[in-house]
């Protein structure tokens, strides 16, 4: 969805690029997924921001969407940061992604970017 909405922004990445960025997370964070019949069907990375945690990624397989996945992830980084401040950024364009965080987290605030 990234891609397609912003291509310039968020070029398509190599398999060797998306392990490189595996290991940044599990050096740096917390990384949690989902499986289904043993396959990885989603997952979300989590890193620490001072007092806070913030979701940086969260993808469910695009076959394997709007089965509850992701809310389970999420609820699973709630429960492991129990009383935490827990934080997720989407962009505007991904009206999905703000639809599905509406339900779980409430509206913290609004960054603005200058016009081209």
């Amino acid at each position: 969805m990234h891609h397609q909405s912003a291509p310039e922004r968020f070029p398509l990445y190599s398999l060797e690029k998306r392990k490189e960025d595996i290991l940044k997370i599990l050096e740096q964070g917390y990384l949690f997924y989902a499986k289904f019949h043993s396959q990885i069907v989603g997952f979300a990375s989590v890193l620490r921001k001072k007092e806070s945690f913030m979701i940086e990624h969260l993808y469910i397989l695009p076959e394997h969407r709007h089965k509850k996945i992701a809310t389970k992830i999420v609820e699973s980084i709630f429960k492991k940061f129990l009383n935490q401040e827990i934080f997720a950024s989407v962009y505007a364009f991904n009206s999905e992604a703000i639809e599905f965080y509406k339900a779980l987290f409430e509206l913290s605030s609004l960054v603005f970017k200058r016009k081209k």
